[in-house]
């Protein structure tokens, strides 16, 4: 276990690209990662989650996002959303044009994108060149921690290193919307609440 300092980004980083996991916090729950173009990472986060049902992990990524290196082409909607909630608790799903492992686009070609707001994380992402894979830091069906005398032991078994950046302040997770087909669809509501997105994009009835 490291304190949220530089050590621990370097040492997070080098964890990450030999395929190992990391346990880290983000703006609103703790957070187990593993590089998305990682095949092997992958396996062991979804071993280390006890999860089997294939739902797709949301992709975090630093400010300013290279959208062509993830498929992505930006729309108005996206911009608008961009500015007004991120970096924040906001999960977007839309349509990428690249091949991704299905369990990052649940065989539907969506990707799940967030930019988080904690300085910290943005940091050490912004370090990395692949997206990083990120789902909260529980057992499958298990509640989401924002403090780690929570964290499971059976899932650090699977961890090689757990960023201690003391209780998080969010502790609500993010809120989900697919804009796959330009109008967004509430997926899930999280810390930011929908109608405040509908707004922004000016959604009528």
């Amino acid at each position: 276990m490291l304190p949220a300092d530089n050590q621990a980004q370097k040492a997070c980083l080098q964890i990450l690209q030999s395929d190992g996991l990391v346990v880290l916090p983000t703006d609103t729950v703790y957070g187990v990662a593993a590089l998305a173009d990682s095949e092997i990472a992958l396996d062991r986060l979804f071993a280390a989650k006890g999860r089997s049902d294939g739902t797709p992990v949301a992709l975090l990524r630093p400010r300013d996002p290279d959208w062509a290196a993830l498929g992505i082409a930006p729309n108005d909607s996206l911009n608008r959303l961009a500015e007004s909630f991120w970096p924040g608790a906001l999960t977007i799903l839309l349509k990428t044009e690249r091949t991704w492992d299905v369990r990052l686009d649940g065989g539907r070609s969506l990707l799940g994108i967030r930019i988080p707001d904690c300085e910290w994380l943005l940091t050490l992402l912004a370090m990395i060149e692949a997206p990083l894979a990120v789902t909260s830091a529980n057992l499958s069906g298990e509640p989401d921690i924002r403090d780690l005398g929570h964290l499971s032991a059976a899932l650090t078994a699977h961890v090689q290193v757990v960023v201690d950046a003391g209780s998080l302040p969010g502790g609500i997770p993010s809120t989900v919307i697919d804009l796959s087909t330009g109008m967004p669809h509430l997926v899930r509501e999280g810390a930011i609440p929908f109608h405040e997105i509908e707004s922004v994009l000016q959604v009528e009835d």
